[in-house]
């Protein structure tokens, strides 16, 4: 997240009762940086996490990165791109588990009734927030819980359009449908 070439943005580490040395290195990266902050919780689980990140939150746009995946330096400058240039609400990414290499790159923006059919039918579109950007806003009234399947598909419908690029940003070390 610090190597990213977008550098305009606060960065949120959530801490959730770690007990290796992350903690640690939370508080002696926000130290040395001044776009972090770090919240300590206690094993409170991934859907209080992301809530807490997202209560302290005053960017103009949210992202969720786990901790042992990897995005490529440009995600958040092209997701962020997509949605300066576009009447957009969600910027998408393809995600993988392994570096993909792309010979066809395709963009586009789609009306909420099709993005949700291809979230639905997975095509293009995965059930997890990673690999998005999403304007704030639309967390005014939603929440995350446990069962976080829910969650995207609640975005989807209150938003007008999202836009989807298959070139791959976000790389997943784990299994990221529900995290």
């Amino acid at each position: 997240l610090i190597a990213q070439s977008y550098r305009d943005m606060e960065i949120i580490l959530i801490d959730d009762g770690s007990t290796d040395s992350s903690s640690k290195l939370c508080d002696e990266l926000v130290l040395t940086n001044s776009r972090m902050k770090v919240i300590h919780k206690m094993h409170s689980g991934i859907g209080s996490s992301r809530n807490s990140g997202l209560d302290i939150a005053t960017g103009k746009y949210i992202t969720f990165v786990n901790a042992s995946d990897k995005i490529k330096p440009n995600m958040i400058e092209n997701l962020c791109m997509a949605m300066q240039n576009y009447p957009i609400d969600i910027a998408i990414c393809s995600t993988s588990p392994s570096k993909s290499l792309l010979t066809d790159t395709k963009f586009m923006t789609l009306e909420k009734e099709d993005a949700l059919r291809q979230l639905l039918l997975e095509k293009n579109i995965k059930n997890t927030v990673l690999g998005k950007l999403f304007k704030r806003e639309l967390f005014t009234s939603i929440r995350f819980s446990e069962d976080n399947s829910e969650v995207l598909t609640k975005l989807f419908e209150i938003s007008n359009k999202i836009a989807f690029t298959n070139n791959c940003y976000y790389i997943c070390e784990n299994d990221e449908k529900f995290a």
